[in-house]
C-alpha cells in the first residue's frame, strides 16, 4: 500500500473512532452535553462578539464586562444547582430519573431551545438563567431534584436503590416547540405523585 494510501486508512480508522466515542457520549450523556454546547458556545459566542462590537464602537467597556462576567457566573451556578447537583444519587433509579429527565426536557426546551425561534438571534445575549422571571423555573427545578436525591438516599438507607428498575423503560416522543411539552409534563407531574404516594408506605427494609 502506497503511503498516501496508508495515510488515508489511518484518517478513515482516526474518523471512525471519532463518530462511535461521540455515539457513545450522545448515548450516555446527550442531555448534559446539549445543555453545555448551548452555553458553552451558542451564548458565550454570541455575548462575547457583542463585548467586542461594544468596544470597536467605543463605548465604556467596565460595566458591560462587569455585567457579561455576574450573567455567566449566574448561568452556570444555576444550572448546577438546577440540573447536577446530587443527581448521581438517583441516576440509577428509574422512577426517580425517568421524571427528572422529562422535566430536565421540558424546561430545556420551552426555557433555552425556544427561544431564539421566538425571539431571534438577540436570545442568544441573554444566557439561561440570567434574565429576568427565571427564578420560579430555576427553584422549580432545584426542587425536585434535591427532593430526588432525598428519595434515593433514603431508599438506600432501607436497601432498596434499584427495586422498581426491572422491565421498565421511559421513551420520550420527539419535542416540537409547541404545545406538546405541557402534556410531557403532566405526565411527569402524574409520575411523581405515584413516587410520592409509594414513599409514603415505604416496603419493608431488606435485612
Amino acid at each position: 500500500m502506497s503511503t498516501g494510501g496508508k495515510i488515508s486508512l489511518i484518517t478513515a480508522r482516526l474518523l471512525q473512532g471519532t463518530a462511535l466515542f461521540w455515539l457513545g457520549m450522545q448515548r450516555r450523556s446527550w442531555i448534559h452535553f446539549t445543555v453545555q454546547v448551548w452555553i458553552g458556545i451558542s451564548f458565550t459566542t454570541s455575548r462575547a462578539a457583542a463585548l467586542i462590537s461594544a468596544q470597536r464602537r467605543g463605548e465604556a467597556m467596565r460595566s458591560l464586562v462587569e455585567r457579561h462576567n455576574r450573567d455567566f457566573a449566574l448561568c452556570h451556578r444555576c444550572w448546577f444547582e438546577a440540573v447536577y447537583k446530587d443527581k448521581y444519587e438517583y441516576m440509577g433509579e428509574f422512577d426517580l430519573m425517568s421524571i427528572a429527565l422529562i422535566f430536565d426536557l421540558c424546561l430545556y426546551y420551552i426555557g433555552v431551545a425556544s427561544r431564539p425561534y421566538r425571539d431571534g438571534e438577540n436570545a442568544l445575549l441573554v444566557p439561561p438563567f440570567s434574565g429576568t422571571g427565571t427564578g420560579p423555573i430555576f427553584r422549580f427545578m432545584r426542587a425536585y431534584n434535591r427532593r430526588f436525591a432525598e428519595i434515593a438516599r433514603r431508599r438506600r438507607k432501607r436497601r432498596m436503590l434499584g427495586k422498581t428498575n426491572r422491565a421498565h423503560r421511559c421513551l420520550i416522543p420527539g419535542f416540537k416547540l409547541h404545545s406538546a411539552n405541557p402534556r410531557l409534563f403532566a405526565q411527569g407531574f402524574a409520575k411523581w405523585a405515584h413516587v410520592e404516594l409509594g414513599e409514603l408506605f415505604p416496603e419493608t427494609p431488606l435485612g
